[in-house]
């Protein structure tokens, strides 16, 4: 099953004494859920984390005391989030740049600038993630992906030991452009391309995928 991901919809404006601001604007300066971010340098911060927006160079996190405290992008390793009412189902995320291929730029690959990023697959050798505009976590605990104007939502892969990772498709993508991609990121494991060509294993199947996969050294 694919998770949940929302495209976005209209905005709704609301004008207040001459001054407009839409529902989304309002809701990002408000929408914050219970989080942990573990910093690169082993730190750790837990309270109430405001959702970050694709491209947000700082992380800002209101702790048990009432003091919030903003930390740079870059200084994050991971930021786990969840909802107060579903503890049980937590969403990490990274800050991190990525390569794109043919399918969103002329140029075979170009290095993207660092966004956001939802984890959804982990495995021993390597993650996907899934990134758009913005992010939030609705009352069923679930992450919802929203896209921007663009209406893209990236699934990217990076192998454990690279240092970045590389665009394999969209959400949207059909299952035979995906399924070529996947095919050639993870060549270094024939079994598991096997699989996927011959349609054993979903293509949109993050988890599985990244759970199978085991390159030959």
């Amino acid at each position: 099953m694919k998770p949940m991901i929302m495209m976005a919809a209209c905005l709704v404006t609301t004008c207040v004494m001459g001054s407009c601001v839409t529902y989304e604007q309002v809701k990002y300066y408000t929408d914050k859920e219970d989080g942990r971010v573990v910093l690169n340098d082993g730190r750790e911060l837990q309270g109430r984390v405001l959702m970050p927006k694709a491209y947000a160079k700082t992380i800002r996190i209101t702790q048990g005391d009432g003091k919030t405290v903003k930390v740079p992008a870059a200084d994050v390793k991971v930021l786990s989030v969840w909802k107060k009412t579903h503890p049980d189902i937590v969403h990490a995320m990274v800050y991190q740049p990525y390569m794109t291929n043919k399918l969103l730029s002329a140029k075979q690959t170009k290095r993207a600038k660092p966004m956001w990023m939802a984890v959804v697959g982990a495995g021993e050798y390597v993650d996907f993630f899934s990134c758009s505009e913005k992010y939030s976590i609705p009352s069923s605990g679930d992450m919802r992906i929203t896209s921007g104007i663009s209406g893209n939502i990236f699934i990217i892969c990076r192998k454990k030991g690279e240092d970045i990772g590389k665009m394999v498709g969209f959400y949207d993508s059909s299952n035979k452009q995906l399924r070529k991609e996947l095919v050639d990121y993870l060549s270094d494991d024939l079994v598991l391309c096997d699989k996927l060509e011959k349609k054993e294993i979903d293509a949109h199947d993050f988890q599985e995928i990244a759970k199978q996969y085991k390159p030959v050294e």
